[in-house]
Formats: C-alpha cells, structure tokens, sequence
C-alpha cells in the first residue's frame, strides 16, 4: 500500500518505555485511536500523516480509563527534514485553533491554546486542547518535538479531569531522550 507502518519496529527503540514514567502507567495495546492519525480537522496537520512520512513507531499508555494518558508517536519524514516538519505542523495547527479527534465514538473539537511549556529537543512547540462533549470533557497537551532528524509528536489526555503540566513536559523531555539517543546509536 506504500503507507507507513502505524509501528515500525526500527524506530520502536526510539519510543519512551515505561520507566520512563511515574508510577501507576501501563502499556496500552495500539488501536484506531493512535497518533498522529486520530488528530482530524486541520488541513495542514496532515503533513504528519502522509507521503512525508518514511517510516513512524507509536505507542499509549495509561493509568486507567478515566485517567492519565500519554500518547506517542516517533516519526522519520521523507522528502524534508524534520525542522520543516515541524514548523509545518505547528504553524498548522495555531492557524487552525482547533483539531478533531474521536473519542467513545463521538467527534470532539477541542480548542487548542499554546502552552507554556519549557523547550525540549532540538525545537519544540506545546499546545492544551480542551472539548466538552455530551456531559463529558477532555483534556489534552500536545507537544511536537524536533529531535535532529526525527519528529516526535506527545500528548497527554484526561478525560473528565484536567491534563497534567508537569507529567506532559517530563514525558517530553524523555521522549527526546530518547530519540536522541536513538540516533547516536546509528551512526
């Protein structure tokens, strides 16, 4: 089909492990719902989901179903670096103001905000998104990461609570740890 794996196990070393967590997470299986592709409804976010995409390893954890959960997805563009990807992206997605994503079935617009997040990686832009649907809400930091050449995209969802901050920056900061680390090893 030419599309991307959802996980490639070549860049899989590259995702976070659960270590790098606090404790309470679990290893989530990997459905319909992953990164990038569960993110809809802004045009120019879809860089990250098609032909400049080589290759991409996601992963989800989480602490329970009305709890934290943090998202992953490592991705290795084709055609343009990872800086243009980037700026792409999250240009796109602070033009756009807001994103879709489904969740229990339902479509969710969530309002996207920047957010005041500490740099991490190379580059790195944040974002809380927040949505109310039927009596629930959500909420959600996105932060898209320049890591040399790779591109990694976190976020941090709560579902009827509010995201967590401190646990959305120290997944990223481990996130590019890792990609980094990743890409020492290569060479």
């Amino acid at each position: 089909s030419g599309a991307p794996s959802t996980s490639s196990s070549r860049l899989a070393p590259a995702l976070i492990q659960l270590s790098d967590l606090p404790a309470g997470f679990r290893t989530e299986p990997l459905t319909a719902r992953n990164l990038p592709s569960l993110i809809k409804g802004c045009p120019g976010l879809e860089v990250l989901q098609q032909s400049n995409i080589a290759d991409q390893a996601q992963a989800e954890w989480t602490k329970g179903a009305l709890d934290d959960y943090v998202n992953e997805a490592v991705i290795q563009p084709r055609g343009e670096t990872a800086a243009s990807l980037v700026d792409k992206a999250s240009s796109a997605l602070t033009s756009c103001g807001s994103v879709k994503v489904a969740e229990e079935g339902l479509s969710v617009t969530l309002q996207a905000t920047p957010l005041n997040l500490a740099p991490v990686g190379t580059a790195s832009h944040a974002w809380h998104t927040s949505a109310k649907f039927g009596i629930a809400s959500m909420e959600m930091n996105v932060v898209l990461i320049q890591q040399d050449d790779l591109v990694v995209l976190i976020a941090q969802t709560r579902v009827d609570g509010h995201t967590n901050d401190d646990l959305t920056l120290s997944a990223s900061q481990a996130a590019a740890k890792r990609a980094a680390d990743f890409q020492k090893q290569q060479h």
